[in-house]
């Protein structure tokens, strides 16, 4: 195994061991932090800047609460990255609305950070479902708000990573809400009303 691979490992084991232990919530989210950082190769995965680098997660704490300590639910920024993430609404969703209703979650974004995880994990030869590790839960929950059931069986099939499935359901997010808004149009049309124009 080689100095890279050994380096990483070692930070996941860390946070694994902390988390395993019920180690602070403070302690816990430190080491989920550096073992980001230290994955994607102290670097923001959009700039490749290596300046002020922050850990940042793809579903915020307060839109899904079980996804802290994931692997595969945190990028690396850069501070300018990481402000450009949070400048639209930074605050407590509303889980009453859409997921990105009020703007602080992006689905594109979220989208684009599985994408360039996955690349990353290909340019450094690092296993997805080792690296970049999203459990069960997160997966339904991805599941529940965007549909796609039919990709849990891929993946408890071993033909699609996890880090995969999560790409690919949230890639189609443009496309879910797009076929709503036509089903909303055409319900709309069956009863003599247009809800919605596009």
């Amino acid at each position: 195994m080689d100095a890279r691979r050994v380096e990483i490992m070692e930070a996941l084991v860390r946070l694994a061991q902390a988390v395993l232990r019920g180690r602070s919530e403070r302690w816990c989210l430190r080491l989920w932090s550096r073992y980001i950082k230290v994955r994607d190769r102290h670097q923001c995965v959009r700039c490749k800047s290596t300046d002020g680098i922050q850990a940042h997660h793809i579903f915020r704490r307060s839109l899904y609460p079980y996804g802290w300590y994931q692997p595969g639910n945190g990028v690396t920024l850069c501070r300018e990255c990481h402000d450009l993430n949070h400048s639209v609404f930074n605050g407590r969703p509303d889980l009453g609305q859409p997921i990105a209703a009020q703007g602080g979650d992006n689905l594109d974004d979220s989208a684009y950070f599985f994408w360039l995880l996955l690349e990353d994990a290909r340019d450094q030869g690092l296993n997805e479902d080792e690296f970049y590790f999203v459990e069960d839960h997160m997966l339904i929950f991805y599941v529940r708000v965007q549909g796609y059931a039919y990709l849990l069986d891929a993946v408890a099939h071993g033909q699609m990573s996890r880090l995969r499935m999560s790409y690919q359901i949230w890639r189609r997010s443009g496309e879910l809400m797009m076929r709503s808004l036509i089903e909303a149009n055409m319900a709309g049309l069956e009863d003599g009303e247009l809800f919605i124009s596009i």
